[in-house]
This record gives structure tokens, C-alpha cells and sequence, in this order.
């Protein structure tokens, strides 16, 4: 692994935050999708808005039609828009879904230790996300990591419609913090979907791999290994870059 990089990309989901419920991760994607109905139908009746909501949204709220608010949680853009055809406040809405949020998601022992080690040493810090950038900053600041740190959020379906489903997701993460593929070390907790893409667009990267976690083989056997390091917990990543920093 190179010493010298310029930016550091971070993941958001099992990276810096997970889940504050234990039990299976499709159970709380179900659980996560039904709640999040259920608060946004109180919050936009407490709001005196909701005769105003666009038919869809309406029946949608109100379960008479089917709507996968599964979809709608990695779409958080589309009650932005529904609030405000409503007339509601947007910022009081944002506000209410981090807080929401900040109670179904906690931080990772660690996270903030590696944000200071990466700030310290001057590295531009960003955040990087296959979601839209509304949910991921929400998910965020609910759980009071300081969002301040960062320089800013790179990806985002609104950006990269297939998320990281190929190598040109981390191309464009480069292109839109304006550094070359090698400049970048990338931290991210998916050996398939996170390493060997970003690997293949030419990033350096740094798996998150719990205790217990196994590495299957990488689709590309071609790949640069030389730029891939593993770790198995925030603090190990720290110390890591602690130690390039010093090189």
C-alpha cells in the first residue's frame, strides 16, 4: 500500500454506523421501512399538512396501496418533495428524520478516533454513499458524529443511479472530489461490492472485516493486492494510517 494518499473515503453503513437493534439485517430493513411510515404519517398530521400531500402520498400514508417504503428510506428525497408540494417546513422535517434516525443507529467504537487521526494529518476526509445524500447525512447526524469533519459527501444515487454495482461508481467518487483513483485509500466493510470495485477503479482500500468475518475470493484475481490492507476494527484502521502518516 502506497504511503502517500491524498483523500480518505469513508462508508457509512457498517463502517462508521450500524443498526442500534440487534437481530437480522432484513428483519430491520422491514422494521426500519414499516416505522419509518408510521412517523412520517404522525409527523406530517402533527405538521396540519397532511390534506395537502399529493393523492399518492395520501394513500400511501394511510396503507391503501401498496408502497415500498423500503425504496422510499434509500429515497429520502421523495418525502422532500412531498413535503414541500404540502407546504411544510423542510428544515424542521430534516431535523425530525435525523433525530428519528439517531435512535435506530449508533456509531462504531472507533469512528470518531479515525476522524481525528485522518484530519490531523491534513488528508481531505470525505464521506462516500451508494444512497442519496439526504438519508446518508440524516443517518449521520442522528448519531452525533460531527459531519463538520468531512469535506463532503461524494456518490449518492442522484449522482450514480446503480450504486455500486461496478468499478465507475469509485471512478466517479475521484472525479467528484477532484483526485486521481491513487490518491484515494478507501475504508469500507464489503469485500465484494466495496473492495473489489474499488481495487479494479485503481483506489487503494482498507477492508473493515469483523472477528469472525471470512474474505471470498475477489472476482478479480488480477486485481493490485498491494493495495488492499485488512483490519478488523476502527481502532487497528487508525493506528494503520497513523503509522503511513509517519512513514
Amino acid at each position: 500500500m502506497p504511503a502517500i494518499f491524498k483523500a480518505v473515503f469513508l462508508d457509512i453503513d457498517g463502517t462508521l454506523i450500524r443498526p442500534s437493534v440487534g437481530g437480522d439485517e432484513n428483519n430491520f430493513t422491514l422494521q426500519f421501512a414499516q416505522e419509518l411510515q408510521q412517523w412520517f404519517s404522525e409527523w406530517i398530521t402533527q405538521q396540519g399538512c397532511f390534506s395537502q400531500l399529493p393523492p399518492f402520498w395520501q394513500d400511501a400514508v394511510q396503507g391503501q396501496h401498496q408502497l415500498d417504503w423500503g425504496r422510499v428510506a434509500t429515497g429520502i428525497d421523495r418525502l422532500e418533495d412531498a413535503v414541500t408540494h404540502a407546504g411544510a417546513d423542510l428544515s424542521s422535517f430534516q431535523d425530525g428524520l435525523a433525530q428519528w434516525m439517531g435512535r435506530r443507529y449508533r456509531e462504531i467504537e472507533g469512528a470518531t478516533e479515525l476522524l481525528n487521526v485522518v484530519r490531523r494529518d491534513g488528508r481531505k476526509l470525505y464521506l462516500a454513499t451508494a444512497n442519496t445524500s439526504t438519508i446518508a447525512l440524516a443517518k449521520l447526524r442522528g448519531t452525533g458524529l460531527d459531519y463538520s469533519r468531512f469535506d463532503g459527501t461524494c456518490g449518492g444515487l442522484e449522482v450514480v443511479p446503480r450504486g455500486k454495482s461496478s468499478p465507475d461508481f469509485f471512478r466517479c467518487l475521484a472525479q467528484q472530489a477532484g483526485f486521481a483513483p491513487e490518491e484515494i485509500l478507501h475504508i469500507g466493510n464489503s469485500p465484494q461490492d466495496d473492495a473489489a470495485f474499488a481495487l479494479e477503479a485503481g483506489l487503494g482500500f482498507c477492508l473493515l472485516l469483523y472477528p469472525g468475518g471470512v474474505i471470498p475470493p475477489l472476482k478479480d484475481r488480477t486485481l493490485d493486492h498491494q493495495r488492499l490492507r485488512v483490519c478488523s476494527t476502527l481502532h487497528e484502521v487508525s493506528q494503520w494510517v497513523q503509522c503511513l502518516s509517519e512513514k
